[in-house]
């Protein structure tokens, strides 16, 4: 089940026609396997970019799970934590607000985008919400949809931002895309997982550009742990993102814990100075 997940997590899910995913999954990403090199990304000065997601759960994952909320929530949060390795290198941060439990089995893209307006006032701010269902049939979102009304989906972030799928002999033209034409389908360059076309992260980052609600400074602690997002949260002391991306030193990447406590200086009226650390 965490590699269905991750798979509907890294298709990204924000015009308003519907796009399913179902037809598209010969690459799907996979749970435990390492995250494909987009360094060759053309980012530019563009700012780290945070998405806010409330997600959603079926009657059948908490089943799964016995309905034990915090089994459910844990594991989630780990898949997210594995999808942040493919966001983060475009300078883009998942951040999960709470894992909720919907107690239906049945919702369609439309019933979920109803299900959450209509409880949109009760709801903390998030820029998205995502049903995750028991069994993979397929994602559908709204293309486009992120920044809107229609900021929810059943799979994909991509999507969302507004990069659709296209049929396996179109040509998908990117300008600023680095990629070498290849008639080799199995040379995948900047390719999104479950994806047929090269240059679609290339692609993602210039539409995500677009976006002028996506937020550039996180939030005050309203969001789940998940170490490697870039955001401090409850029971971190730090968190630089992906050690390839971390430039803290003082900051250890891989627990979100400081390597050495940071010392404050204080000069009394005696012009001693004392060392307090910070412990």
């Amino acid at each position: 089940m965490k590699r269905l997940l991750l798979y509907g997590l890294i298709l990204l899910t924000v015009n308003y026609n519907v796009v399913t995913a179902a037809r598209y999954r010969r690459a799907p990403a996979v749970w435990g396997d390492a995250a494909p090199d987009y360094s060759a990304v053309k980012l530019g000065n563009a700012p780290y970019r945070y998405l806010y997601t409330l997600l959603f759960v079926d009657d059948k994952i908490t089943g799964f799970y016995e309905y034990d909320m915090t089994r459910v929530k844990s594991n989630i949060l780990k898949v997210v934590e594995e999808a942040n390795t493919y966001f983060n290198q475009l300078r883009l941060g998942i951040v999960v607000v709470d894992v909720l439990q919907t107690m239906r089995s049945n919702l369609s893209l439309y019933g979920f985008q109803e299900y959450r307006r209509q409880r949109l006032h009760k709801l903390p701010p998030h820029d998205f919400a995502a049903l995750i269902t028991y069994r993979y049939a397929g994602g559908l979102a709204f293309v486009g949809g992120l920044c809107t009304d229609k900021a929810v989906m059943l799979c994909g972030v991509a999507h969302l931002v507004g990069v659709p799928h296209r049929p396996a002999n179109y040509s998908l033209y990117v300008s600023n895309c680095a990629c070498k034409p290849s008639k080799n389908r199995s040379d995948e360059c900047l390719r999104i997982p479950g994806f047929d076309h090269d240059c679609t992260a290339q692609q993602f980052v210039n539409v995500m550009y677009q976006k002028k609600c996506m937020r550039t400074e996180p939030l005050e602690s309203i969001s789940e742990p998940i170490c490697g997002n870039g955001v401090t949260e409850e029971d971190e002391q730090c968190d630089c993102g992906l050690p390839a991306q971390c430039n803290n030193w003082n900051c250890q990447p891989e627990t979100c814990t400081y390597r050495i406590q940071p010392v404050v200086i204080v000069s009394n009226s005696y012009q001693v100075l004392t060392i307090v650390v910070s412990l």
